[in-house]
């Protein structure tokens, strides 16, 4: 992940929005650096 995601601080329900916006983008982006690519892998 990326500097701005390691250090962003979710405060309220916007900013837990704007966060979750941060990981999609940042997945989009670096799908390589992601151990868990899906919803199932992450949960195993």
């Amino acid at each position: 992940m990326n500097d701005i995601v390691d250090n962003f601080k979710v405060a309220d329900r916007q900013t837990f929005i704007e966060f979750i916006n941060l990981l999609r983008k940042d997945f989009l982006d670096n799908p390589e650096s992601w151990e868990s690519k899906t919803l199932p892998d992450f949960l195993e």
